[in-house]
Formats: C-alpha cells, structure tokens, sequence
C-alpha cells in the first residue's frame, strides 16, 4: 500500500511536471513565433529604409554617370527624373531640400550637355552633307 501510494505520488509530481513543461514549452514557441514576424517586420523596414536611402546614397553614382557613361546617359536622366520626384515628394526628410538642389543642378547640367552633343552632331553633319553637295556639284 505504501508502495503504492509513493508511486502516485510520483505519477502526480510528473503529471504536474508534464504540464509545466509544456507550458513553458507552448511560452517559448509563442515567444518564437513572435520574434520571427518581429525579424520579418524589421527586415521590411530595414528595404523600405534602404530603398529610401538610395536616393541620397546614389548622387555621387549619378554624378559619375552623367560624365563617364555616355550609353546610358537616358538611365542616367530617368534616375534624376525619378530621385527629383522621390525628394519632392519627400521634403521633411533630412537634407532632401539640398539633395533635391543637387539633382536639379545635376539634371540641367546633363540636359545642357545633351543639347550641346546634339548641335555638336546637328553641325557635323551639315558640314559632312555640304562637303557632299560641294562633291556632287564638282561632278556634274
């Protein structure tokens, strides 16, 4: 009876022990689950930032494009199209009024340079289509 009564004892203490364990157990799955959609969450914030921060962060890019890249001189532009917008669109942001300044100087500086090459290209070929004419009035 002694023997008995000691092992229900034992059942009881290990039935109690089950279900704390498994309540500590369902805590920390819970705790889990929740730092997973908190990581999630931080990493869609952490793109969100990272996007916005390209705007600042790609000037000195565009810059070097705008000079050195002349094959996508119209990516390049569209970029300033794009980041004039996203600053106008954003002006509480820290420092986007000085950035939006620099885009635009940036912006007309690149299309004076496209004017420039194309009555630079308009001239070339005036003078190739005239040396041509004098050609072919030399001929008949």
């Amino acid at each position: 009876m002694e023997h008995l009564t000691s092992t229900i004892e034992l059942l009881t203490s290990l039935q109690s022990q089950y279900v704390q364990t498994t309540q500590t157990t369902s805590s920390l799955h819970q705790q889990c689950e929740r730092l997973v959609q908190e990581r999630e969450q931080l990493g869609r914030m952490a793109t969100g930032i990272e996007v916005r921060l390209q705007y600042f962060g790609d000037f000195d890019n565009v810059v070097d494009n705008t000079v050195t890249d002349p094959q996508n001189f119209a990516d390049t532009l569209d970029k300033l199209d794009q980041s004039i917008l996203f600053l106008s669109a954003n002006m509480d942001y820290f420092e986007s009024k000085t950035y939006l300044a620099k885009y635009k100087q940036l912006q007309a500086r690149a299309l004076a340079n496209l004017r420039d090459m194309i009555v630079t290209k308009f001239k070339s070929v005036t003078q190739s289509v005239k040396i041509q004419e004098a050609e072919v009035c030399c001929f008949l």
